[in-house]
């Protein structure tokens, strides 16, 4: 099971950075660091998948591609909201500080920094909520026909459900490993409908020829 959802992740990325490629004419900014994003987690699960395969561990890699996408996704969030570039900035500091802490109190590199993980994930639910309100006020298009829209729905359904999700495996581990191991399969489906709702905003931004 794991494999399959593993294999299905990397092909859900793979039909976004399809229609990501197929939305480069339309140009910005937004368009160029999203797709920056996409082709980093790509290779980071195909690596994680060889690792896991091979028997050998593939936390450490998540827990440093969790401080990555938390300064690709705060860079995304500038070119969206440029009037918070200070907030935005000062939350991405406390994300990394976080992380950095949490991994001086355990200093457990097989396993998630889940306290640093789930500060992060709601670091960026948050931003994407005011990403979105800030779309519903301003859009000249309905919401649906607005590629921010989904772009940023898919990342609050995701990273909103990592809170939960992964809180709740720091404490099953040690008790209740298959419990764990199917709380970790949710968050893969919730990444690749992020990921599937991401392809649909790349197709929406290259038939409206810009990024709104």
């Amino acid at each position: 099971m794991a494999l399959l959802l593993s294999l299905s992740l990397i092909i859900a990325m793979l039909i976004a950075l399809i229609c990501w490629a197929g939305a480069r004419r339309a140009g910005g900014s937004f368009i160029k660091w999203s797709g920056a994003l996409l082709i980093c987690a790509l290779v980071v699960e195909v690596i994680a998948l060889v690792l896991r395969s091979c028997g050998l561990h593939n936390t450490l890699l998540y827990n440093i591609f969790t401080c990555i996408e938390l300064l690709f996704f705060l860079r995304l969030v500038k070119v969206m909201v440029p009037d918070r570039k200070r907030a935005v900035t000062m939350s991405g500091a406390v994300g990394l500080i976080a992380m950095a802490v949490n991994y001086v109190r355990y200093k457990e590199p097989d396993f998630l920094l889940t306290e640093g993980i789930i500060i992060v994930a709601a670091i960026m639910t948050g931003w994407s909520m005011v990403v979105l309100w800030r779309a519903a006020q301003h859009s000249e298009r309905p919401l649906i026909r607005t590629p921010s829209f989904w772009f940023y729905m898919g990342a609050m359904v995701y990273f909103g459900g990592i809170v939960p999700f992964v809180g709740m495996m720091f404490y099953l581990y040690q008790n209740d490993r298959h419990l764990t191991a199917l709380l970790y399969g949710i968050i893969n489906v919730l990444a690749v409908l992020r990921y599937l709702l991401t392809a649909w905003a790349y197709r929406l931004a290259r038939a409206q020829r810009m990024w709104e």
